[in-house]
């Protein structure tokens, strides 16, 4: 197993590697682009011509797509190789191998089962269609044909009568397995598959500045409750825009986090991937770690106020988490809040149809997405609770005058 400092130096291996990857796609591109587009248009100005060189260009353009594809693939398998430690590795395989198999038995049968009827139901249906466009080919002119119309019902068919089994199978999976598998995290979380954390709790964030631009949200895979001394709640959200066209953009997939912060404050302050955002509120922070601010951007509405939350211990565990987990991480501390965003690309908590469930390493990607919950907890070291926040003798108002913050950073 390896140690903490060996996975930040293994993910930070990975992550020079993702940059070459995605300096040499661009280029790929941009060459199949050239050769597919500029070769024809000089062909023809020129008027030279020569099959030789045709073939060899239109091979070489399906050796670029070739090497398109297998650099996105190296890319996808980088992206999903990065490692956290999970300190409780054998007990998860025990888990796994005691109670979860036997539960995900009567599921994969399930599974294989819904696989088969739309399997039969969809070779019924294109029969249908095959007898019902010739039943109808007398009736139509020549060269037309009802065939694409049958097969477009068909389709729509075949997706409403799966898509209830389907529900009902990827409910049960949520129920029985990923239930236990967030008790194995911590006993206290309680799991609610179809809860989530709702909007106008996301609103006070002040991120939306950062994410403009959406106009949908929706949130599931809700957990709550405490971990330590701080409680906790974490939901999967997914927030979209949509054109004028239909079409539709994912500005931010991943976890949603908000948790009960150590120490007391007032305002918002809130800290983003290193960039050039524009903000309608608050004031770019600067800061006296120059390693923090190569990654991030903070912005607050009090710099005081910012510099006592944002402590150099604080930042030195935040960029030690976002070495260790290496994803896109957003924090926005507000009115003795802590809220944070970790972007995943794909569907967190949903089971396979299409392959088999029986697998130990979904089950251990499962844990280590939700570990992330506790991963905050004990790497941002919220559980030391500074002056005693919360206990009924203590007077925020202390905390909170700016004169009193401003001494505490001097000393």
């Amino acid at each position: 197993m390896k140690t903490q400092a060996e996975i930040i130096v293994y993910n930070k291996g990975i992550d020079t590697k993702l940059k070459y990857v995605n300096v040499i796609i661009p280029m790929v591109f941009g060459l199949s682009f050239i050769l597919l587009f500029g070769y024809p248009i000089a062909h023809d100005i020129f008027e030279f011509s020569s099959s030789r060189v045709d073939n060899i260009i239109a091979i070489f353009i399906l050796f670029l797509f070739f090497l398109l594809t297998i650099f996105g693939w190296y890319r996808d398998n980088l992206q999903e190789s990065y490692l956290i430690k999970i300190d409780k590795e054998i007990q998860l395989k025990e888990f796994y191998a005691n109670y979860l198999k036997p539960k995900l038995n009567p599921l994969e049968k399930q599974r294989k089962n819904i696989l088969l009827n739309i399997f039969y139901i969809g070779i019924g249906l294109l029969a249908i269609s095959i007898i019902s466009s010739i039943f109808f080919a007398p009736y139509l002119k020549d060269g037309e044909s009802t065939l694409p119309v049958f097969l477009i019902l068909s389709v729509i068919i075949l997706l409403l009568i799966s898509s209830g089994s389907i529900s009902s199978y990827k409910k049960k999976f949520k129920t029985e397995i990923i239930r236990h598998i967030v008790a194995i995290l911590d006993d206290s979380l309680i799991y609610y598959p179809y809860k989530g954390i709702s909007y106008h709790e996301f609103q006070v964030t002040e991120l939306e500045e950062y994410w403009r631009g959406f106009d949908s949200w929706s949130s599931e895979d809700y957990v709550e409750g405490m971990l330590g001394k701080t409680s906790v709640k974490f939901s999967e959200i997914d927030a979209e825009y949509h054109d004028d066209e239909g079409n539709s953009e994912t500005v931010f997939h991943g976890l949603f986090f908000i948790f009960d912060f150590n120490k007391a404050f007032e305002g918002f302050t809130v800290v983003v991937p290193k960039g050039n955002y524009y903000w309608n509120s608050g004031e770019l922070v600067k800061l006296e770690s120059p390693e923090f601010e190569q990654e991030f951007s903070v912005y607050s509405d009090n710099q005081i106020t910012a510099r006592y939350i944002l402590s150099p211990s604080l930042m030195q565990r935040i960029l030690k988490f976002k070495y260790q987990s290496h994803r896109t991480l957003y924090l926005s501390f507000v009115d003795g809040k802590l809220y944070i965003a970790i972007s995943f690309s794909k569907l967190l908590f949903e089971p396979r149809v299409f392959s088999t469930l029986l697998d130990y390493e979904i089950y251990r990607d499962y844990f280590t997405d939700m570990l992330f919950a506790k991963s905050i907890v004990e790497e941002l070291n919220l559980n030391r609770r500074i002056w005693s926040k919360g206990s009924p003798s203590f007077d925020p108002k202390v905390v909170l005058r700016q004169d009193d913050l401003h001494g505490m950073i001097e000393k």
